[in-house]
């Protein structure tokens, strides 16, 4: 039987003209990691993989691992009782977030591509940072907040929210918010209580909404 899997992408640019914070933020979701990474101890285990281009600076290697060590600190502090692992992949295994870091870029700054199972659930999440932005090099800072806005889409499955303050939000502004309310609301709308609940008998499953308010 041939299996159905379903692909897209979701992209982070640079804002031209800013944008107001929404009076009442949501954030959208896009589905949870589940049966290709999920054991029956109540645990996710994500390998990820990095590829910097020859050009590339150690500098931003070393901020795009900053933005992993963020992400695995908000996750450890909102696992509950179950256990949601980031961690590197083998030399020379298959990652589930392989991360190419590019030397190049334009207006699109990141990109995260999404393979969805046959039931909805992530399977794979490559992810594409760009160290430049018309032809300047994107200092640490910057390719940070980068790498954490991408991340949010590849290791939790969140979608964009609609408050410019938020880090989720589609286009960057002028410092990296951080990982805040929006992304634990939608972080627990894909992942509660089925893996926060410590109980192996919850198994993965999809929300039953497409976004969180925040």
């Amino acid at each position: 039987m041939r299996r159905v899997v379903t692909v897209f992408s979701l992209v982070l640019g640079l804002a031209l003209v800013g944008a107001a914070s929404a009076a009442a933020a949501t954030i959208q979701v896009v589905a949870p990691w589940g049966n290709e990474v999920y054991t029956d101890t109540d645990t996710i285990t994500l390998t990820y993989s990095i590829d910097a281009g020859k050009k590339v600076p150690q500098e931003a290697v070393n901020a795009v691992e900053d933005a992993i060590s963020a992400w695995q600190a908000f996750l450890a502090a909102n696992e509950g009782s179950g256990d949601f692992v980031v961690t590197a992949a083998a030399p020379g295994a298959k990652a589930d977030v392989p991360i190419t870091i590019r030397n190049g870029g334009g207006r699109i700054l990141g990109q995260t591509k999404f393979t969805l199972d046959r039931q909805g659930f992530i399977k794979a999440a490559p992810v594409s940072i760009s160290g430049s932005s018309f032809g300047l090099a994107n200092d640490p800072d910057t390719v940070t907040y980068i790498a954490e806005h991408e991340l949010g889409h590849a290791l939790v499955g969140l979608g964009h929210s609609d408050d410019s303050g938020d880090l989720m939000f589609p286009t960057i502004g002028d410092t990296n918010p951080g990982i805040g309310a929006c992304e634990a609301a939608g972080f627990d709308l894909l992942y509660s209580p089925w893996l926060t609940d410590g109980n192996s008998s919850t198994t993965p499953t999809l929300p039953g909404a497409t976004s969180a308010s925040c």
